[in-house]
Order: C-alpha cells, then structure tokens, then sequence
C-alpha cells in the first residue's frame, strides 16, 4: 500500500490528520496547476482551497480505481478550468509565480550556469504565459507535475489520442516561441 492510500484511508475514517498530511504534501502540485489554468496567485490560492474542501467532502467516493494523485488533479484541473469559463479569463491578466518553473538540476554553483538556467527558465515561463489556460495545464502536468498520458487522460477527461496530439502541438509550439525569444534575446545584446 502506498504512503497516499494509507493516510487516504485512515482520512476516510476519520483521521483529521491524515487528511492534513494529504493536502499538505499536495498542496503545491494543485497549486501549480491551478495558477497554470488561471494565472493568477490569489485566485489559484482560491481553487486550491476550493480543491481540498471538494476533496474533503468527497473522500467516500474515492474507491481506488486510480492514484489519489490522478483524482485530485481531475478534481483541479476541472475547477480551474470551470473557473476560467465562468469568468471568460484570457491570457490578458497574467500573474506570475516563478517558484513552479526554476529547472529542478540545480547542482552547479557556477554562477554563470546557474544564470543561463533562470534564464532559460524566464523564457520558458513567458512562452508557457501566452498559452491558452488549457493548454498551460496540460504542459504543467506532463512536464512540470511529471503526469503520463493515461493520468492526463483521466484528469482531463480528453482521448489518448487527444493528448498525445495536443502535447506534440505544443512541444512544436513552445519550440517556435522558445527560439523567437532567444533571436529577440540575441538582438537585444
């Protein structure tokens, strides 16, 4: 039994800690995706929160059919994305939070390389901010959240097909802009 279905069961009986440990150790994965979808900080504080009370009531349903993981950024991803609708959010009223896309091999203390990662990090986060809300979270989930294809499938309710389409669209995407910013980068010098 894994580590999450343990405390998962023991919140289903009740354990008002082992529900604590459960948001805590996820709280910044809904977060992410969250902020990904709406682009915002305080409204994705307000999803998050929104996931864990709906996650909270709804602990009963969780049978096991899938990773605890995968049903809490269904239920994510879908209240963002409600959200968005709900309210017609466009790319135009970006937020930034940099804490969710500085590059995880951080082991050089060159301060040279280490430049040239945040670097590429800033460019790689200002391509990702012009996505479309939907698309920014599926980039978030496979890349940043480390999600496969069946996860991403059941979180977002798309095709297998859809996904790997829709992913190989915006590799392609995120590659064109990646480089447009390194030429606009490259001319500012």
């Amino acid at each position: 039994m894994d580590q999450d279905l343990k405390y998962l069961r023991a919140a289903q009986s009740g354990n008002a800690n082992a529900f604590r440990y459960l948001a805590e150790r996820h709280k910044d994965y809904v977060y992410t995706l969250a902020f990904r979808v709406v682009k915002n900080r305080e409204t994705a504080e307000e999803i998050a929160q929104d996931v864990f009370v709906k996650m909270y009531k709804n602990l009963s349903s969780f049978r096991g059919d899938s990773k605890l993981t995968t049903w809490l950024y269904t239920l994510t991803y879908r209240t963002a994305i409600d959200y968005t609708r709900k309210r017609n959010i466009s790319n135009d009223s970006i937020d930034r939070d940099d804490r969710y896309f500085e590059l995880k091999d951080s082991s050089s203390h060159n301060p040279e390389v280490l430049m040239e990662r945040q670097e590429r990090s800033n460019q790689i986060k200002k391509v990702i901010d012009r996505l479309k809300p939907d698309d920014a979270a599926l980039i978030t989930m496979f890349y940043f959240n480390d999600k496969n294809i069946d996860e991403i499938t059941e979180i977002t309710g798309l095709s297998r097909s859809n996904v790997k389409v829709r992913l190989f669209r915006l590799r392609e995407v995120l590659r064109k802009e990646l480089v447009k910013e390194l030429q606009i980068k490259s001319k500012e010098k």
